[in-house]
């Protein structure tokens, strides 16, 4: 079975491949969170703590909607409504 980490690179570098921006920077924050994690404590990350990072990535967009909602910003909660559709596609397999 493949990690969950190369899955994710996998993805990013097709991603580059067939040139889907919104994809590729939605992967790039999520690679971004988990290397963030791996450096501040000084760990390799497993599935699980992948899978925590992104738990607590959709919590966070999710707040951000509600808040963009309420500042009539459209542009935003859709960005973050489709990074959210990117990071549930990684959830528990």
């Amino acid at each position: 079975m493949i990690a969950l980490k190369d899955r994710i690179i996998t993805d990013m570098k097709n991603a580059m491949r067939s040139k889907d921006k919104e994809r590729l920077e939605a992967i790039r924050l999520l690679r971004a969170a988990i290397q963030r994690r791996e450096v501040d404590e000084r760990i390799t990350l497993n599935d699980d703590d992948v899978q925590k990072v992104i738990k607590k990535m959709i919590k966070q967009s999710n707040k951000a909607i509600v808040q963009f909602e309420k500042g009539n910003r459209p542009d935003l909660v859709a960005k973050d409504k489709y990074l959210i559709e990117i990071l549930k596609e990684y959830q528990d397999e």
